[in-house]
């Protein structure tokens, strides 16, 4: 053995010694950065439901898919079986599949000590795969089934196997969120086309078994194939100019506070386009319609959560791209990793400042684990302190406490895991309410994404307080009483069967007024009937009293015919923010919000009419309170 030999092997025992300690990195961070959210809570409700016999749903009596992703709902069941603790295991599913993913992709898919230590430090340098390594969501498990399909796409396997297998694998992502399908989507279908043949399309069927078992049983049992979030979450009322807009505001949240995750995509997409090479440009087809997904859905609020599966597939784009790197440039290349792996040490080293993170940015996208990660925080448990904590921990226990079998709230986590299985909850987000579900979300000009409030109906609550229908729109209550049917009548009674395929074929959906439930009218105050001396600072109360309005009964006022408004003058309930919709028939044609004063009583506050709104002719007026929990009042109006 020569000297340059010995070398060339000392080298490569330094370089697979630096992986090593890139993958002992990788584990700080994710074990510096652990944190679990609300929204897996609501999954921990459901698992804790079924465990405890009380089916699998969020409340008792109804059977609603209020989870998103079965499969990674699933592999909680087993463990939480042996400890009814979700937060344990909420951990131990999240860090161990971030860790078998990194593992995969460094010694199964990549070859070269130096494509190991570049993949590495960019993991850790990804503000938006380090926080949803955790977070107890199902972004691990879509990490780690991408992984497992790239070794098989890029691996030397064809054939029957091959088909199989990329199948297998892409149907257990789509059983783990149904939308990355739009990942596999493209390579599934070219290795199809160059078998072409009926038996290589029953060898997909067999394949996407687990798939079809569950979708049949989510129809049998629930009463509707996809999960009730999808339901609550597409029936806005948007334009599809608002949506596609949002979505290009939350690539811009991502480009300015997670840039590193932003410019990998990039990047990953242009080398591979660039160099051509055909497998490539497959898998970088499947991220393009997925990007495209996320504006067609006006992304989400959650910073970086939807951007984790496409960085993931550009890093290994890159790192499986082809380079040809001397000497020299593997040094440089090892300083510029270097230095990009500086913050990952310091966030190790110090911890984020939490205290003067900025939650939430003009664009309404949230950074979820500066949120959350206070009260969640894995290091936290080895404090001492009692885990998961916080006002919505607390509240949740109040509710298990209290003698209230029926409550009314949102964000329904937390809340909705500590008060246990006796306690019925009503969610004003419809993420686990399927009636609300179907109602559209209450109308909002500046509305932000992620969850839309409902209007609760007038005799809905009774209703379910009660369990007889007690709605007062005669529709509403057919539907609900169609809906109760599926979602808490017999499995399998023949009336059940009807509802279910009457539901999922849209023979119900006239049953909602989509305009009467976006807007909440509330009480109708006539012109005549409004009071036009201003007291003082304030002005006269309506008959001598307050009006009382929540965002879903607010107060309308109906102009006269050929009536012209320049302003309006209001005395409001000083805790809250308002929203003033100026109105044309069924057509907002203006809106301006109000804020709180905090001045601890009535607040006077004036709205100019625009020339514009005044040109389109306003014929009523509707004024909403903005906060999800408590009673405002409108004191009186002057009109001029």
């Amino acid at each position: 053995m020569n000297q340059s030999q010995i070398s060339q092997i000392g080298e490569q025992k330094r370089l697979s010694m630096l992986v090593w300690a890139l993958l002992g990195l990788v584990l700080l961070v994710l074990l510096r950065t652990a944190w679990l959210c609300d929204d897996a809570y609501i999954s921990y409700r459901c698992i804790d439901n079924l465990v405890t016999d009380h089916g699998f749903g969020y409340n008792a009596d109804e059977r609603v898919q209020a989870y998103t992703h079965p499969l990674w709902a699933l592999l909680h069941v087993p463990l939480y079986m042996l400890a009814r603790n979700a937060y344990l295991w909420g951990y131990v599913l999240a860090l161990g599949t971030s860790i078998l993913t990194v593992l995969v992709l460094a010694y199964w898919q990549l070859s070269r000590p130096l494509q190991r230590s570049a993949v590495l430090v960019a993991l850790v340098c990804s503000q938006a795969f380090v926080d949803y390594s955790t977070s107890g969501l199902e972004n691990p498990l879509s990490h780690l089934l991408l992984v497992l399909f790239c070794v098989e796409w890029f691996g030397p396997g064809k054939g029957k196997r091959r088909l199989q297998t990329l199948t297998a694998i892409a149907a257990l992502a789509m059983l783990n969120r149904m939308d990355t399908i739009l990942f596999y989507a493209p390579a599934i279908a070219y290795t199809f086309w160059q078998m072409r043949s009926w038996r290589a399309l029953w060898w997909m069927v067999v394949a996407s078994l687990p798939l079809i078992g569950w979708e049949v049983f989510a129809t049998v049992y629930y009463g509707f194939p996809f999960p009730n979030t999808a339901y609550a979450k597409l029936n806005l009322g948007l334009s599809k100019s608002e949506i596609y807009l949002q979505g290009l505001k939350y690539y811009m949240s991502t480009l300015l506070r997670d840039p590193f995750t932003f410019l990998v995509i990039v990047a990953g997409l242009g080398l591979t386009f660039w160099q051509r090479r055909r497998s490539h440009v497959i898998m970088a087809s499947g991220l393009l319609l997925y990007l495209l997904y996320i504006v067609r859905i006006g992304g989400d609020f959650m910073l970086g959560r939807f951007f984790t599966i496409p960085f993931l597939l550009a890093v290994i784009l890159l790192a499986d791209a082809e380079w040809n790197f001397g000497r020299k440039a593997q040094w440089a290349l090892g300083v510029v990793l270097g230095l990009v792996l500086l913050p990952s040490i310091f966030l190790i080293v110090k911890g984020k400042d939490y205290t003067n993170t900025p939650i939430i940015d003009s664009r309404g996208i949230t950074d979820e684990r500066a949120f959350y990660y206070p009260a969640t925080g894995l290091l936290h448990a080895f404090t001492g302190q009692e885990m998961p904590r916080g006002e919505w921990v607390d509240r949740g226990k109040a509710y298990r406490d209290g003698t209230e079998r029926l409550v009314i709230d949102y964000n329904m986590g937390y809340k909705g895991y500590y008060a246990g299985p006796d306690r019925f909850l009503i969610d004003r987000y419809a993420l686990t309410d399927p009636f609300l579900a179907r109602l559209p979300n209450v109308y909002r000009p500046d509305w932000k994404p992620g969850h839309f409030l409902r209007m609760l109906p007038t005799g809905y609550v009774d209703t379910r307080k009660t369990g007889q229908n007690q709605l007062r729109d005669p529709q509403l209550a057919a539907l609900y009483d169609h809906l109760a049917t599926v979602t808490q009548g017999p499995l399998f009674a023949a009336d059940r069967w009807r509802e279910i395929w009457a539901f999922n074929t849209g023979a119900y959906n006239h049953l909602v007024d989509q305009s009467r439930y976006r807007i909440a009218l509330g009480t109708q105050i006539p012109w005549a009937e409004a009071p036009h001396d201003i007291n003082g600072d304030t002005l006269a109360c309506l008959d001598g009293r307050h009006i009382q309005m929540r965002q879903d009964s607010g107060i309308t006022l109906q102009l006269m015919p050929g009536q012209k408004l320049h302003r309006i003058a209001l005395s409001l309930c000083d805790h809250c923010s308002y929203m003033v919709l100026f109105r044309h028939g069924d057509e907002v044609i203006g809106h301006q919000g109000i804020d709180a004063q905090n001045l601890g009583q009535m607040m006077r506050a004036e709205v100019a009419c625009e020339s514009a709104w005044q040109a389109e002719g306003i014929d009523n007026i509707v004024i909403q309170a903005m906060e999800h929990d408590v009673v405002c009042a409108l004191g009186g109006m002057d009109v001029k």
